[in-house]
């Protein structure tokens, strides 16, 4: 089981607090071991000795109570002589009322005195402990502040501590979310490339490091987009000037006296040519069309209404649903998709669309002759042949893999409920 978060801000968190947590209990356990205590037990024992000179001192007195107050008013205790009656009264309501640890301590101190206390009381409102004695046939109270029993200054210790710890938390989470921003922010940009979407602008910021790892995402994202379009104008003028001699050859083909070669160079020329248009829809799906916020399902049905095919079936659970697309490359996938399945299906074509788990899926089914499990992930590849197949496979499913990765979407294939081909797209929403 791990405790650890999986989130960068909560493991900053959790390295910031646990030391500080763990350093808070310390000192509280090693301040209230060597000093807290210390310090209320002398305190205790100070009061604990002014109380026995108290009594002392009535007692030396005898009955000139007058002159014993006089005598004790230094030591800043309050000393009342009461009747039997008052005295007995106070006795019986405080005798059975129990105290916390601190005054407990301190009335067992009390009790080693020579002359033992009748009862002790606490009075909270006014913070004020007052002890009765009976001595020598006289009744009295000493009365005195609870705060000369225990340190005051160690609930003020404890709610510094507290207040300053939380404080710098808060200040420490304050540039920690700074520094989290600057690497979500990098993290969303590195996404939307991903998905072929355009970054208008990007400024790296925060620590140095991530400035770092933002600029390399930078260079390596110019690389990237140089790269495609190197590709992309070869590819172009490549099929462009192919089809000059094409064309030639056509002419050329078409003037033999000799039909039935012609017609076998003719067929030969009509599939070079369908290459070449291949590499001209490549060429384009990797170019620089822009992205823009298309209404999908509109699109969609806007599309296969081109194709009047009565085996074609649309069944669709989605409404509406508007999706960051370039309209052209899409478009074109789907008619590569549809193009297939009317050219291998024998009665039924089939496209679903629905959401799930923030997804938008197109599925396409057909009862044609399918593509047999291990060569799925073969027929991806530019003129690839597959096992139960004299022909490649041509540009077709290289480019609609391009298209909808370029859409940072996924391609799927597998068989359908009528034993033919299921092509499955996915992208997100």
């Amino acid at each position: 089981m791990k405790f650890t978060p999986g989130s960068l801000f909560g493991r900053f968190l959790l390295i910031i607090m646990l030391p500080m947590v763990l350093l808070q209990v310390v000192i509280t356990i090693i301040f209230y071991e060597r000093h807290w205590e210390n310090v209320t037990s002398h305190m205790q024992d100070a009061l604990v000795g002014e109380v026995e000179t108290v009594l002392n001192t009535i007692n030396s007195t005898k009955s000139n109570n007058k002159k014993a107050l006089n005598i004790l008013s230094p030591l800043g205790l309050e000393v009342k002589f009461l009747t039997k009656e008052t005295f007995l009264q106070n006795k019986n309501k405080f005798s059975s009322k129990q105290f916390d640890q601190d005054l407990s301590e301190f009335k067992a101190k009390l009790k080693k005195l020579k002359t033992q206390p009748s009862y002790i009381s606490y009075i909270s409102d006014k913070s004020s402990i007052t002890v009765g004695y009976t001595t020598k046939g006289k009744y009295m109270e000493i009365c005195f502040s609870s705060k000369r029993i225990k340190s005051p200054t160690t609930y003020i210790f404890m709610l510094w501590m507290i207040g300053v710890a939380s404080l710098l938390i808060i200040i420490s989470l304050t540039f920690m979310r700074n520094q989290i921003r600057s690497i979500t922010k990098l993290a969303e940009v590195a996404d939307q490339f991903g998905k072929g979407h355009d970054i208008e602008f990007f400024k790296p910021s925060g620590a140095k490091e991530i400035r770092t790892a933002g600029n390399a995402f930078i260079k390596m994202k110019q690389r990237i987009e140089r790269q495609i379009k190197y590709r992309t104008e070869l590819l172009a003028h490549i099929s462009h000037d192919l089809r000059t001699p094409l064309t030639r050859l056509k002419l050329q083909t078409a003037m033999l006296d000799d039909k039935g070669i012609a017609e076998e160079i003719s067929q030969d020329l009509n599939e070079m040519e369908q290459m070449v248009i291949s590499y001209l829809d490549f060429a384009k799906g990797e170019g620089n069309e822009e992205v823009v916020e298309t209404e999908i399902i509109a699109l969609l049905n806007k599309t296969l209404a081109k194709f009047n095919d009565a085996r074609l079936v649309i069944n669709t659970s989605v409404n509406m649903q508007y999706m960051p697309l370039r309209p052209n490359a899409f478009q074109r996938a789907i008619n590569n998709i549809i193009e297939n399945a009317i050219k291998y299906a024998k009665s039924k074509i089939e496209v679903i669309v629905y959401k799930l788990d923030d997804n938008l899926y197109i599925t396409v089914d057909d009862d044609g002759k399918g593509i047999e499990e291990q060569d799925r992930k073969m027929v991806f590849k530019p003129f690839q042949k597959t096992s139960n197949s004299k022909e490649g496979y041509g540009l077709g499913l290289a480019i609609l893999k391009s298209v909808v990765q370029a859409h940072g979407g996924k391609i799927k294939l597998a068989q359908s409920p009528y034993n033919g081909l299921r092509i499955i797209l996915i992208f997100p929403i």
